[in-house]
């Protein structure tokens, strides 16, 4: 039998009571006999998002965007007060042999102020984008490439969002999640081709280069989190 594909990727709390849901749904692939396989088209990848209250969770609206399992699992962004969701694109089908993948690299802006969530921008990275991750004021956004070994800078401004810097990583580093800090003022970037993560300060919306600190994870660092007012961080 095919099986679908979804992917959840962000719960945000915008609220003390209430948080936001965003599942990001890869229309292209099916499982089949327990292996990926491509489906048959037409293709209409989705952000689904939810909110949770009062111990109920409510679908609040879908919207038609690009969208792609393969990566970190961190392919939304949704900001703190729940107004504004991200969706990163890492893969599409390859347009001369739809048979096979090609390296997407788009974000999709989505509005969540209104009724229902309303696509209002899409940038074009020019490199893949490997997850996705906003600052926890929201003005902010990091978007790492392991194929593309950088770090894309977004600003985040009234709703608008616009492409500010590109941070290259060492040589072979393959920069793949980022995980900021409670106040903002500092994000550890991970670097899975080189087992390290990066940690790096914040000024102005900016990555302070060059990093604070580089570490060996002595894994395959796949992602990152801050634990909150503990002092300590995680990355697996």
């Amino acid at each position: 039998p095919a099986v679908s594909l979804a992917v959840a990727a962000a719960v945000l709390p915008f609220a003390p009571a209430s948080q936001v849901v965003g599942v990001a749904v890869d229309a292209k692939v099916i499982l089949k006999d327990g292996a990926s396989a491509i489906a048959p088209g037409p293709h209409r990848d989705s952000a689904v998002f939810f909110r949770f209250a009062d111990g109920a969770l409510r679908r609040f609206g879908e919207v038609q965007v690009p969208a792609s399992y393969l990566g970190a699992p961190s392919s939304v962004a949704v900001s703190g007060d729940g107004k504004l969701a991200l969706v990163s694109s890492s893969t599409r089908l390859d347009p001369n042999d739809p048979g096979k993948y090609a390296d997407d690299d788009r974000v999709s802006v989505i509005d969540l102020s209104g009724k229902a969530p309303k696509l209002t921008q899409t940038l074009a990275l020019g490199v893949s984008p490997s997850s996705i991750k906003l600052n926890p004021a929201g003005t902010m956004a990091l978007v790492p490439s392991s194929p593309g070994n950088s770090v894309t800078v977004l600003s985040v401004r009234e709703g608008k969002v616009a492409v500010v810097d590109t941070v290259k990583m060492a040589p072979n580093m393959g920069a793949l999640a980022a995980g900021f800090a409670p106040d903002g003022k500092h994000v550890l970037v991970t670097q899975a081709d080189g087992q390290r993560v990066a940690l790096y300060a914040v000024d102005n919306d900016r990555l302070r280069l060059p990093a604070i600190r580089e570490m060996g994870a002595g894994i395959t660092p796949l992602t990152a989190a801050d634990c909150g007012d503990s002092g300590l961080a995680g990355g697996g």
